[in-house]
């Protein structure tokens, strides 16, 4: 079995040294990850209305063809086709994602 290191430890020593991490670079650090974290939900909207657009063009599918292969509501598959989720904020693309998932 391969031991995992204990991080919590290691954070607390280095803590403890004298040389402390540079907060103001560590702050910036997590913003970045809070952006990327925060607009998810949006990027992946948009990733699926694009690839269901394209293969919708590729195979000639009609409205209905989409709603069945995917199983996504008439509402979502009518909104993907005309790309109204670009305008969306970040909390409704979440709400579409998890409903959709949900309802699959």
């Amino acid at each position: 079995m391969q031991a995992y290191p204990d991080v919590y430890g290691e954070i607390m020593a280095a803590n403890n040294e004298d040389d402390s991490a540079d907060l103001e670079q560590c702050q910036d650090a997590v913003n970045a990850i809070k952006e990327r974290y925060l607009s998810a939900p949006a990027r992946a909207l948009r990733e699926r209305d694009e690839s269901i657009r394209e293969l919708a063009v590729k195979y000639g599918l009609r409205q209905i063809d989409i709603i069945r292969l995917t199983g996504y509501s008439r509402e979502t598959v009518r909104k993907i086709l005309k790309s109204e989720t670009k305008g969306m904020t970040e909390g409704s693309c979440a709400s579409i994602l998890a409903y959709d998932e949900w309802v699959i």
